[in-house]
C-alpha cells in the first residue's frame, strides 16, 4: 500500500472539489484539483501521523501521479510504501542565499534532520525538579573527546538556532574556552548562550578572554544584587538578559522594585519547591487567554507540535541524551551514534508532540490553540490547565 506523509508544518484545507496545502514554515501553498488525488486526500486519514493512504488508481493515471510527485518535490510531504505508515518526519530547512526566505529541502534519510536548539551541561547535573533547566553540584564533567564529532555533522546543525551551555560553578571550570572554540571552529550560525550566576561572569571572562567575542550571557541575580553591580555588568559584558529567580512573595516584591529603578532586560524565573508549589502555580495562571499575542503561524503549529520542545536536545555532563528533562534518556554520546539518537527523538519523543489536543482538560477547551505550549511547569504540577478558562 502506498501513502502520502505530510510534514508537521503542513495544513490541509478541503473544499468540495479542491484541496489546498499550506506550509507555515516555507509559506508555500499548493492547490490540488485532480479528482483522484482530491478523493484520497479527503478520505479518512491517520489522525496523529497525518498519513493519507493512496489508491492504486493514482499511479496508473499520469496526471494524478504528477500531482502526487509535485507534493513531494515542492516539500509538502513525501511518498512511502508498505503496510505500516512511517513516523511523521520533520522538515529540514536550508537557507537559499538567492532568496529572502528559507526553502524546505527534504531528504528521506533520518540523518538529514536538523536540530533547532541544543542545551549542554558541561559540568554538574541537569535537573527538571524546578520546572526549568538548572544545575546542581556534581563532579561530573563532559568529556570533549566524546563530544567533538557531534558538531561535525553538518546536517544535524544546519538549522540550529541556539546552543545553551549550563554548568555548576563556572568560575572554577577551566575547559570552557576550549569547548567554545570547538563550537566556533564549526562556523555554526547560531546564538551561543552561557547560563551562569552573575557573580561568576567577571572571573569567567578573565580566565577565558576569548569567550566575550563569541557568547552572550543569561546571568542569574537575586534581591541582594545592587543596581550598580547589575548596570556595570550589563555595560561591560555581552549579557542578553538577567534572570531573577522567584521563590516567594518577597522575591516578587524585590523583582518589581528592581524594575522600577533600572532599564535593563530582567526575566523572572519561577522556581518550584515543595513548600511553594501553590504560590508558584498562582503566579503562572493565565487569566486572559483571548488577549495573548499569537501569530497565525504559532496558532497553527500549536495544533501539531510543542514549540517549547520540538527540535530540542539536552545533553548532560555524563553524555546522556534527552528530548526534554521529563523523559528518559535516548542514549549516550559515548556509545550511541548521534544520528540514530536524533532519529529516536524525532520518532519517539513525547515532549516534541505533546499538544493540548491530547491532554485533559485542555482537549475540550475551545481556546486550547491560543494557549502557550505545554511547559515544564505543567509537568512538575502534573496538571495541564494553568488558566482560569472554563471548558465549554
Amino acid at each position: 500500500m502506498d501513502y502520502l506523509v505530510l510534514f508537521p508544518t503542513v495544513f490541509v484545507e478541503q473544499g468540495n472539489t479542491e484541496v489546498l496545502l499550506y506550509n507555515v514554515d516555507s509559506k508555500k501553498t499548493l492547490l490540488i484539483s485532480n479528482e483522484l488525488v482530491v478523493r484520497d486526500l479527503k478520505a479518512r486519514k491517520d489522525n496523529y501521523l497525518n498519513v493519507f493512504h493512496l489508491s492504486s488508481d493514482i499511479f496508473r493515471v499520469s496526471e494524478a501521479k504528477n500531482v502526487i510527485q509535485t507534493i513531494e518535490n515542492e516539500c509538502f510531504g513525501w511518498i512511502g510504501s508498505g503496510a505500516a505508515p512511517p513516523i511523521q518526519p520533520a522538515p529540514f530547512l536550508q537557507i537559499n542565499e538567492s532568496k529572502h526566505s528559507p526553502t524546505i529541502v527534504h531528504q528521506k534519510e533520518y540523518d538529514y534532520f536538523s536540530l533547532y536548539e541544543l542545551s549542554i551541561c558541561i559540568k554538574g547535573e541537569l535537573s527538571s525538579t524546578f520546572g526549568t533547566v538548572l544545575t546542581s553540584c556534581s563532579q561530573k564533567e563532559l568529556n570533549f573527546n566524546d563530544f567533538e564529532y557531534f558538531f561535525k555533522n553538518a546536517y544535524l546543525m544546519t538549522n540550529l538556532k541556539c546552543i545553551n551551555i549550563y554548568g555548576d560553578d563556572f568560575k572554577r571550570y577551566v575547559g570552557l574556552a576550549d569547548f567554545i572554540r570547538i563550537i566556533v571552529n564549526q562556523s555554526l550560525k547560531c546564538n551561543l548562550i552561557i547560563h551562569c550566576r552573575a557573580t561568576d561572569i567577571p572571573i569567567l571572562c578573565e580566565k577565558n578572554i576569548d569567550i566575550v567575542n563569541y557568547c552572550k550571557f543569561h546571568a542569574t541575580i537575586d534581591g541582594n544584587s545592587s543596581v550598580d553591580f547589575i548596570s556595570e555588568l550589563f555595560q561591560t559584558y555581552p549579557i542578553s538578559t538577567f534572570v531573577f529567580p522567584i521563590r516567594t512573595r518577597e522575591d516578587v516584591a524585590s523583582y518589581c522594585r528592581l524594575l522600577q529603578v533600572i532599564n535593563i532586560p530582567i526575566r523572572p524565573c519561577p522556581i518550584v519547591m515543595k513548600r511553594n508549589k501553590s504560590f508558584i502555580k498562582e503566579q503562572l495562571i493565565i487569566d486572559d487567554i483571548l488577549h495573548t499575542k499569537k501569530t497565525y503561524k504559532e496558532i497553527l503549529l500549536n495544533t501539531r507540535i510543542n514549540l517549547n520542545y520540538y527540535g530540542g536536545m539536552f545533553i548532560s555532563s555524563s553524555g546522556d541524551i534527552y528530548a526534554s528533562l521529563h523523559e528518559d534518556s535516548f542514549g549516550n554520546i559515548k556509545n550511541q551514534n548521534i544520528e540514530e539518537a536524533t532519529y529516536d527523538l524525532q520518532k519517539n519523543s513525547k515532549s516534541w508532540y505533546l499538544i493540548r489536543d491530547n491532554v485533559s482538560p485542555c482537549q475540550d477547551c475551545v481556546f486550547r490553540h491560543l494557549c502557550p505550549p505545554i511547559s515544564s511547569y505543567e509537568f512538575v504540577f502534573k496538571t495541564y490547565n494553568l488558566c482560569n478558562i472554563k471548558n465549554f
